[in-house]
C-alpha cells in the first residue's frame, strides 16, 4: 500500500552516500528525490522517473545561489547519483550542456536507487564506473572526450529502465 504524504528515500542514500556529500548536494539530491519518487503517476500507478526542475525552483526550495546549485549538480553527476537530461532524453552532464536548454529534467540514477535486477541497470552502473575512472591525458584528450560523451550517451539510453524499482 502506498502512503500519501511521504517520499521514499533509497536506503543507499543514507547507508552509502550521505557521509560523502556536502550539505548543498544533499539539498539538491533530496529535491530531485522528492520531485521524482515523491510523486505517483495516476495513469500508471508508478513513481515518476524524472521531472523538470528549473534553477529557480532549486533556488526557492533550497535557498542556495545559482553557482552553488550548478556546482552541486555537477558534483552529483560526477558521483553518479543523478542524471540530468533534456526533453528528448539527451544526457546533460556539464553546465555547458545544460546552458541554453529550455528545460532540464532530473532523475535519480540506478546507482542511487541500488537497482540490480535487470541487465541494463547493471550496464548503467558499469558505464558510470567506467566514466568516473576515465582520466584525461595530455596525449589523448580527443579520444578521452569522445569516450566520455559516448559513455554518458549510453547511460541516457537505458536510464529509463528501472520500472522494477518499488521502494514501498
Amino acid at each position: 500500500m502506498q502512503k500519501s504524504g511521504t517520499t521514499p528515500v533509497p536506503n543507499t542514500f543514507f547507508d552509502t552516500f550521505l557521509r560523502d556529500l556536502k550539505s548543498s548536494e544533499v539539498m539538491i539530491l533530496l529535491i530531485i528525490i522528492r520531485q521524482t519518487l515523491g510523486w505517483i503517476d495516476k495513469n500508471t500507478g508508478k513513481r515518476k522517473k524524472r521531472d523538470w526542475i528549473s534553477n529557480t525552483q532549486f533556488q526557492k526550495k533550497t535557498g542556495l545561489s545559482p553557482r552553488t546549485i550548478s556546482n552541486s549538480i555537477c558534483s552529483l553527476c560526477n558521483k553518479g547519483l543523478i542524471v540530468p537530461t533534456n526533453k528528448k532524453g539527451k544526457v546533460l552532464i556539464s553546465p555547458q550542456d545544460r546552458q541554453g536548454e529550455i528545460r532540464t529534467f532530473y532523475s535519480c540514477s540506478p546507482k542511487l536507487l541500488n537497482i540490480y535486477p535487470t541487465t541494463s541497470a547493471k550496464n548503467v552502473i558499469n558505464l558510470q564506473q567506467n566514466l568516473l575512472t576515465t582520466k584525461k591525458t595530455n596525449t589523448n584528450k580527443t579520444t578521452t572526450k569522445k569516450r566520455h560523451n559516448s559513455t554518458w550517451k549510453k547511460i541516457g539510453e537505458v536510464i529509463g529502465d528501472y520500472d522494477t524499482y518499488n521502494p514501498l
